[in-house]
C-alpha cells in the first residue's frame, strides 16, 4: 500500500502496474489533493461501443477497487470516457469498492493472499 495520492509518480507506477494504461490508451490524470477526500480523475479520448458498455463500466470498478485499496488516503476515482460518441463519467468512491468486493476495500491489501483473494472475487484474476 501508498500512503499519499499526492505523488503523481506513485498513482501512475499503479495505474501501469495494473495495466489500466492500456484499457484507457492515451489519457490524462487530475490529482485532487487539495482538500478531503482526495481523489483522481482519469479522462481519455477512447471510445467504447455501446455494446460493451457493462462490460467495459464493470473493468473501471475493478481498477477503482484496486487503486482505492492500494493507496491508503484516495477516497475516489472518476472516469471520464465515450460510448459511441457520448461522454460518460463515472466516480466509484471507498464505499462503492467496498460493496463492490463485498469486505473493506482497503483492508484486503493487508496481506498477500486477502489481496489476491479479493483479485480473484473481483474477476481480475483467475484462480490458480
Amino acid at each position: 500500500q501508498y500512503p499519499y495520492v499526492g505523488d503523481s509518480s506513485v498513482v501512475q507506477h499503479i495505474i501501469d502496474r495494473i495495466g489500466l494504461n492500456k484499457v484507457l490508451d492515451t489519457y490524462e490524470l487530475e490529482i485532487h489533493s487539495d482538500k478531503m477526500p482526495y481523489g483522481i480523475t482519469l479522462t481519455t479520448d477512447r471510445q467504447f461501443g455501446k455494446d460493451v458498455q457493462n462490460e467495459c463500466e464493470n473493468r473501471m470498478k475493478q481498477y477503482a477497487s484496486i487503486l482505492i485499496g492500494a493507496i491508503d488516503n484516495l477516497s475516489y476515482v472518476t472516469y471520464q470516457y465515450y460510448i459511441d460518441g457520448e461522454l460518460v463519467t463515472l466516480t466509484f468512491d471507498e464505499n462503492n469498492a467496498t460493496e463492490f468486493v463485498g469486505k473493506p476495500v482497503k483492508e484486503q491489501f493487508e496481506t498477500p493472499v486477502t489481496l489476491q483473494e479479493m483479485l480473484m472475487e473481483i474477476g481480475f484474476i483467475d484462480e490458480f
